[in-house]
C-alpha cells in the first residue's frame, strides 16, 4: 500500500481495476490465472495528469492458466448474481450450489463471500459450529469427499471437464490482493456481479457492453445490468443489521419468498426476464413473415 501511495496512484483506482481485470478473465472468458499472488501482480504507472496519476496492472506467470467449460462458466455466472438478488429462488440457488459443490451445497456462496449469507438458508447449529471453526453436526466426512470431488470436476467430460477448486483458489488470492490495498468487500462483489451479468449476455451485447459501457446495450438490458449494482448496495444495507437481528433473519427469509413469488410470476424482476427468443418464437415469427407475403 506504501509503494503504491509513493508512486502517485491511488490505492482505490488500483483495487477496481484488479477487481475487474480478474472479473472479466473468469466471468466472461473462462480464464482462470491459477497462482495471481503479489509477486505475480503489479500495479504500475500507465499515464500521469496534473490530477493524478492512472494505474496499469501487470500479470506474470501466465502458464498457470485453467479455462473454463462454458456452461460451468454461465453457471457461476448465474450463481453469482443469484446470490445478490432478493428475488432468486431458492431451488435455483440450491441446483446451482449443488453442481459446485454436491451436498454441502449450502455453505458454497459463503465460499464464494461471507456477503452470500441472505442465498444460504443455515440452521443454529451451522453458526455455531461456523463459530467455532468446526463442521456443523450433520456433515459427515462422506459429505466432504463428495464436496471436493464435485469442486474437482463437476462438469460433464464431453463439457471439457472443470475444476471450482483452482476458481476459488484464484479467487481467494485476488480478495487477498484487495485486502492489501483496501478494498472494499462490496466493491469486490459489485465487480463480481457486473461482469458475471455481462457474461451471461449474448456474445455480440457482450463485446459492446466490454468496450462501450452497459448504457451503450438496449435500455431494459443495461437496465437489468444497473440494478445487478443496486443489489449489492441493498446486501450492504442488510449486512451490517445480522450484528443486531440474527435471530429475525427468518422474517427477511419470509419477505424475501413473497417477493420473489410476486415478482417471477408477476413479470416484474429483469434480471429473470428470458432475452433469448425460445425455437417457438422464432418460429412463428417467420410464419407470420410468409403469410404476409401471400397477402395481396
Amino acid at each position: 500500500l506504501d509503494a503504491i501511495m509513493s508512486a502517485h496512484l491511488d490505492p482505490g483506482a488500483v483495487g477496481t481495476l484488479v477487481a475487474d481485470v480478474f472479473s472479466e478473465m473468469v466471468m466472461v472468458h473462462g480464464r482462470v490465472h491459477g497462482d495471481p499472488h503479489a509477486g505475480n501482480v503489479y500495479a504500475q504507472v500507465k499515464t500521469c495528469t496534473p490530477s493524478g496519476c492512472t494505474p496499469q496492472i501487470v500479470i506474470l506467470d501466465h502458464g498457470l492458466y485453467h479455462v473454463l467449460p462454458d456452461s460451468m462458466r454461465r453457471d457461476l455466472c448465474k450463481l453469482i448474481v443469484a446470490c445478490v438478488s432478493p428475488f432468486a429462488s431458492r431451488k435455483e440457488l440450491e441446483e446451482l450450489s449443488r453442481k459446485f459443490a454436491g451436498p454441502l451445497f449450502k455453505f458454497f456462496p459463503l465460499i464464494l463471500s461471507p456477503w452470500f449469507v441472505f442465498a444460504s438458508k443455515l440452521t443454529k447449529e451451522d453458526l455455531q459450529a461456523a463459530s467455532r471453526q468446526q463442521l456443523p453436526p450433520s456433515v459427515s466426512a462422506r459429505d466432504v469427499g463428495e464436496c471436493l470431488v464435485a469442486m474437482h470436476g463437476q462438469q460433464e467430460e464431453s463439457d471439457g471437464g472443470g475444476n471450482m477448486l483452482g476458481v476459488l483458489h484464484s479467487l481467494g488470492y485476488t480478495r487477498g490482493l484487495l485486502n492489501g490495498v483496501k478494498f472494499s468487500e462490496k466493491n469486490r462483489i459489485k465487480s463480481l456481479v457486473r461482469y458475471a451479468q455481462i457474461g451471461l449476455l449474448p456474445q455480440q451485447q457482450r463485446e459492446k457492453a466490454l468496450n462501450e459501457g452497459i448504457w451503450a446495450l438496449p435500455f431494459f438490458r443495461a437496465l437489468s445490468l444497473f440494478l445487478g449494482g443496486v443489489y449489492v448496495e441493498l446486501l450492504a444495507l442488510l449486512i451490517p443489521l445480522l450484528l443486531f437481528a440474527g435471530p429475525l433473519l427468518f422474517l427477511y427469509e419470509f419477505f424475501r419468498v413473497m417477493l420473489a413469488t410476486v415478482w417471477t410470476f408477476g413479470g416484474l424482476n429483469p434480471l429473470a426476464w428470458n432475452w433469448e427468443p425460445t425455437p417457438d418464437a422464432i418460429a412463428n415469427t417467420s410464419a407470420q413473415r410468409e403469410e404476409s407475403k401471400k397477402l395481396p
